[in-house]
């Protein structure tokens, strides 16, 4: 059976990704390790426990679910509220917070060509709170960037400052120093894709790989503070976070959204749950685990049954977004974890 760290080194040996760092744990206790370097390079840098790391799609938990709750906490909107409440210009009156928080809004997954039709952030998100919904709220789930960016902008209409702004002290009362949009040392971050001209047009300035900037392009175009990506995090915040989740620490938290909401579906609010078969928290995890991923070769899953928690943060996308070997590693390293903190066997 191998080790969790084991399960790591084999994806660096394979090529699945240059570098990475892990943590898992329970309410008490936690592990952090990290392995490889920044680049398939000689003479790379190693990661470290304060490496940054974009962690993509987790920002849609960690980030905008976080705002979500703490805004209906306060008892500035409720999930069963019209997005056009919050957002007039939004085009269809019948799609509510809770639709754009388990992906059935009827909202198309993405917007591939926005990143070559605008060139600010006003524009990106006029294009966007204006883009129609293809199918009606609640017939079927794809998953979409665009109801997590639309969360953020109602977040961000009821709190009335930016997204940055609202997340800050909450992350800071779990101990979360270096969870940051826009992150201001480029060398601590793991470079993640190709640059492309396009990025550009929004202030970046040209270099081989992407670094320090956030790799999703809808994100780029909002200037890295957006709802769907652009978090960058560290291992041990994210471990930080976790086992304040397990205990249900933050005033904020509501387990029940972590709570699979349709046979149709394995989404939560904001949360994914595992899957019967084929999930990337493996095979040991328990039914009632939920998670999410990252398209840069990032995933958190808790088992709010055993009470453990495992994080996985890698550059996959470095040096390009083809390698998918990231698929396998997933799994085999969640029932690693699992093996090792609950004694189990397959």
């Amino acid at each position: 059976m191998q080790t969790p760290r084991e399960v790591v080194l084999a994806g660096i040996k394979s090529k699945a990704y240059p570098g990475a760092a892990w943590a898992y744990g329970n309410k008490t206790s936690i592990t952090v390790d990290t392995a490889g370097t920044y680049r398939f390079e000689d003479n790379s840098t190693p990661v470290r426990h304060d490496s940054l790391f974009d962690i993509a799609s987790l920002t849609k938990v960690v980030g905008t679910t976080t705002a979500v709750m703490w805004a209906v906490s306060k008892g500035l909107l409720k999930i069963t509220d019209p997005v056009i409440k919050y957002l007039p210009s939004y085009p269809s009156g019948e799609v509510t917070i809770k639709h754009l928080l388990q992906h059935d809004s009827g909202m198309p997954a993405y917007l591939v060509s926005l990143k070559n039709q605008v060139s600010t952030r006003d524009a990106a998100i006029e294009r966007i709170i204006t883009t129609k919904p293809t199918a009606k709220p609640g017939e079927q789930t794809t998953y979409s960037c665009l109801n997590f960016i639309l969360l953020m902008l109602i977040v961000e209409k009821v709190a009335g400052k930016p997204i940055d702004q609202v997340l800050a002290p909450l992350f800071v009362e779990l101990g979360m120093n270096q969870t940051v949009f826009v992150p201001k040392d480029r060398e601590l971050c793991l470079p993640t894709g190709p640059y492309e001209d396009w990025r550009n047009k929004f202030g970046s300035k040209p270099q081989d790989f992407v670094q320090g900037e956030v790799h999703d392009p809808l994100a780029r175009c909002l200037g890295g503070l957006s709802g769907n990506a652009g978090l960058f995090s560290t291992i041990e915040d994210l471990a930080q976070f976790c086992s304040a989740i397990l205990s249900q620490k933050p005033e904020w938290w509501q387990q029940d959204w972590a709570i699979q909401q349709s046979s149709k579906s394995s989404r939560a609010l904001g949360w994914d749950t595992k899957s019967p078969s084929g999930s990337s928290a493996g095979n040991l995890f328990g039914p009632k685990s939920f998670g999410h991923t990252g398209f840069t070769g990032t995933c958190i899953w808790i088992d709010p049954d055993a009470k453990i928690f495992a994080v996985l943060l890698t550059n996959r996308v470095h040096p390009n977004e083809e390698n998918l070997q990231i698929a396998q590693v997933r799994p085999q390293f969640h029932d690693a974890v699992y093996r090792r903190l609950m004694g189990a066997s397959d």
